[in-house]
C-alpha cells in the first residue's frame, strides 16, 4: 500500500515496544504523531520531548479518531 502522510494526522493507540518501531516511519513520512497510551518507553517519551511526536498519557477514547488520517493499534489490550 502506498499512502502519502506527509502534514496527515496519525494516531498510534499504546506506546510500548511495537508502537517504538513503527513512529519513526510516520516521522520519515513527516507525518502528524499523535500517540495515546497510559505509560511509555523512554523512546517515545525522548520523542515527545524533542517535539517530534504528541504523546498523550491517558487510555483510548473514541473522539481521538476525529480528524485522524491513519491509525495503528500497538496494544495488545481490548479498546
Amino acid at each position: 500500500m502506498i499512502v502519502k502522510l506527509a502534514r496527515h494526522r496519525c494516531l498510534v493507540v499504546g506506546a510500548g515496544k511495537t508502537a517504538e518501531e513503527k513512529i519513526p516511519t510516520f516521522l520519515r513520512c513527516v507525518a502528524h504523531v499523535v500517540v495515546v497510551a497510559p505509560a511509555a518507553t523512554r523512546a517515545i517519551v525522548g520523542w515527545t520531548a524533542e517535539r517530534k511526536i504528541i504523546f498523550e498519557r491517558r487510555r483510548f477514547e473514541p473522539h481521538d479518531l476525529d480528524s485522524v488520517f491513519l491509525v495503528v493499534v500497538a496494544t495488545p489490550q481490548e479498546l
